[in-house]
């Protein structure tokens, strides 16, 4: 009976360990791909109420380390390119051409540029390629650190047609859902 009781317990933690890594994004003590540490700061919890200004900072920073614009189209082989955060961590970024445009998977680990937020997670960014500029769907789930703390769920359109660049859809904090904008020009926020 003690043995059976103790193989179930295994199971089970072994379920809920892989669930929260099948759901690529956790908050970690390591420097697994796709996380992010626990860091001193703030650690101002993820709400609904603030969720537009985490993503504001969120898709600030990372649009600021992949520089202009966002997302960059591979010519016809697939790349991978590592960018390196200033104060923590790394953004990998594997570009994969696709019929109409091309498809980047982004595994950001314990991210900063500021040593003041700090990004884990994984995103796909789906995109097609016009004669205007791009287009497209970019979806995961990220978790920050330091000046907040917590988990939000993606899933948001992008536009990018050369000196209009705009971001907007839904995340989901705490199963509920909140729809969110994100424009260069409206990303600064007081800290």
């Amino acid at each position: 009976m003690a043995l059976q009781k103790t193989i179930r317990t295994a199971f089970l933690s072994l379920g809920v360990l892989g669930a929260a890594m099948m759901s690529g994004c956790i908050l970690s003590n390591e420097d697994e791909a796709g996380t992010v540490k626990d860091h001193a700061g703030p650690n101002t919890p993820v709400t609904v109420e603030n969720a537009q200004t985490v993503f504001n900072m969120v898709f600030g920073t990372i649009k600021g380390a992949m520089e202009e614009p966002l997302s960059k189209p591979s010519a016809v082989a697939s790349e991978t390119r590592t960018i390196n955060g200033s104060a923590s961590g790394k953004i990998v970024v594997k570009t994969t051409p696709t019929a109409n445009g091309y498809t980047e998977e982004l595994e950001i680990t314990d991210f900063s540029n500021d040593g003041e937020l700090f990004i884990g997670g994984k995103l796909t960014n789906d995109m097609t390629t016009t004669e205007h500029g791009e287009t497209g769907n970019i979806t995961g789930d990220i978790a920050v650190a330091g000046f907040f703390k917590g988990k939000v769920g993606v899933d948001v359109m992008m536009d990018n047609f050369g000196d209009y660049f705009m971001v907007q859809g839904m995340v989901t904090i705490g199963g509920e859902e909140v729809s969110v904008f994100f424009h260069p020009t409206y990303t600064k926020v007081a800290r």
